[in-house]
């Protein structure tokens, strides 16, 4: 995984892994495994999922955690096209439209390098941190970042599953 990432939030962890590496009772909450298990249904024989098979009816009970997001041209930017309202709850700011840039730099670097790993290693991501202090001083992000693929199997969507949980400090 990128070096980039190391330092910059608040007790984050991340770790890439191959499908076949990974059993839906792995995930401890049901979001991950709702949308791993459809990632793995709509893969077949494929390394990606095609985006095509994105279908809100079959996500439905990880869809107020869910971030879709769009890479851009050389994946050099990605565009949030989809936030869930769970999120929305907690971060009050609408991210539909923006891009991983208009972040914070903690946020941007992180996640911008994230997504840039996605294209080299067309598996799933898991990460965790802590939520930086202008959005909660009480929840951590746990993350699973699933790639899909267009026709000419180049990754098109980003599936962020984004559950907010109590941090260590909270408790």
């Amino acid at each position: 995984m990128p070096a980039a990432c190391e330092g910059q939030l608040e007790n984050f962890v991340h770790a890439s892994f191959a499908a076949g590496d990974a059993t839906l009772e792995d995930f401890a909450l049901p979001q991950h495994r709702c949308v791993y298990a459809h990632w793995l249904a709509h893969r077949g024989a494929a390394d990606l999922p095609p985006t095509s098979s994105i279908d809100p009816l079959e996500l439905r009970e990880a869809l107020g955690y869910i971030n879709l997001l769009e890479p851009e041209p050389g994946f050099g930017d990605f565009r949030y096209r989809l936030v869930g309202s769970s999120i929305f709850e907690i971060v009050k700011h609408d991210l539909a439209g923006t891009l991983v840039s208009d972040l914070s730099l903690a946020r941007a670097t992180v996640f911008g390098a994230q997504f840039r790993a996605l294209r080299t290693l067309r598996r799933p991501i898991y990460s965790e941190h802590d939520a930086p202090p202008d959005v909660s001083l009480i929840t951590r992000w746990c993350r699973l970042i699933l790639p899909y693929a267009g026709a000419d199997s180049a990754i098109t969507r980003i599936l962020v599953v984004n559950v907010p949980r109590p941090t260590q400090r909270s408790r």
